[in-house]
């Protein structure tokens, strides 16, 4: 191999490392079970998990698991099934049933509920990137799982009767929530089925909104930016499908939208360059001063009409127009991504 060779084959190798390393995601399934332990719920769970090696599984048989949980270590939390498998953990006011402080943690096949008083009671709380929580039920809590941390992948799940948020994605001085999965997942009568709070980079997918009280999506606060919200159906929520507050390169894209109460998507405060394209039902508000990019499709969908503040909209008639876009547009983002 000549020089040259070589050194096309250190770049390629390189560049391999830096993109996988830059996605963050390592499920279960990636690691090596070291040891799968039987667990009764007459048992004290949370001894059982420190007792434990680090990436074993523990499986619990049917039955109502109670004591708040604090885990410190990765680990696999697996039920039978969601349900007859319950984690009914009852804390004080405002804190969590279960507290994730490591990375590589899953829980799967679990419903998990926290009936405490106190706005900010959860049931789950991330507070390490890579974690996984898959096939679970959150309900009868006011909020199901609160990531303050990145790489978090919920997939398959159902969140009922959250009376908050089913989901929150939080950034703060000291931690960032982006770069998370929420996937096949159902929400209904929640306050907000999910809710950012300064949380950008985040797939939305294959996900139904319905009957939640206030929100399906809420982005509230600002800069929740470059979000994906795809293949989801939004339905019957109570004031908004979609709400983005002074946010901007979000992209909501084959969804369908349908009777949710004050309007379908909402771009308010300065929410800047999203973009939406090629949903079903859609109509869209846009407040404040705002510019953003539509493909509306089918013909029955309709768009804010430009206004003074307005005048700059993109008005994309085919995808080939907004793919077209994107790529003249995309060296511009690239400092946003580790792996370019």
């Amino acid at each position: 191999m000549n020089v040259s060779n070589v050194l096309k084959a250190s770049i390629l190798i390189i560049f391999i490392s830096v993109f996988l390393n830059s996605t963050g995601t390592l499920t279960a399934s990636t690691t090596v079970e070291s040891e799968s332990l039987i667990v009764n719920s007459d048992q004290n769970l949370q001894e059982i998990i420190d007792d434990a090696p680090s990436f074993s599984t523990i499986m619990l048989k049917p039955g109502i698991y109670q004591g708040q949980l604090i885990i410190k270590k990765p680990i696999n939390i697996k039920g039978k099934d969601r349900g007859s498998t319950i984690l009914q953990i009852k804390t004080n006011p405002n804190n969590a049933a279960i507290t994730l402080k490591s990375s590589h943690i899953t829980f799967s096949n679990l419903t998990i509920t926290n009936p405490a008083d106190g706005l900010y009671t959860t049931a789950i709380r991330v507070n390490k990137p890579n974690c996984t929580i898959q096939h679970c039920t959150f309900q009868d809590t006011p909020i199901g799982i609160a990531v303050w941390n990145s790489y978090t992948q919920i997939l398959n799940s159902s969140f009922y009767n959250c009376s908050d948020e089913g989901i929150l994605l939080i950034s703060t001085s000291i931690s960032t929530s982006n770069y998370n999965q929420i996937h096949h997942c159902d929400f209904e009568k929640n306050c907000d089925a999910i809710e950012l709070q300064h949380s950008s980079y985040n797939s939305i997918k294959h996900c139904i909104f319905k009957n939640n009280t206030h929100s399906g999506i809420d982005a509230i606060c600002d800069n929740n930016n470059y979000n994906v919200i795809s293949n989801c159906t939004i339905i019957d929520n109570i004031v908004h499908g979609i709400y983005f507050s002074s946010s901007q390169q979000n992209v909501i894209t084959n969804c369908y939208f349908s009777n949710n109460g004050e309007e379908n998507i909402v771009f308010a405060h300065n929410s800047k360059k999203n973009s939406v394209l090629n949903n079903q039902e859609v109509s869209i508000q846009s407040k404040t001063e705002s510019t953003n990019s539509y493909i509306l499709s089918p013909s029955n969908s309709t768009s804010p009409s430009p206004s003074s503040s307005d005048q700059n909209n993109i008005l994309f008639r085919r995808v080939k127009d907004f793919i077209n876009f994107f790529e003249e547009n995309i060296l511009k983002l690239r400092h946003r991504f580790d792996f370019f």
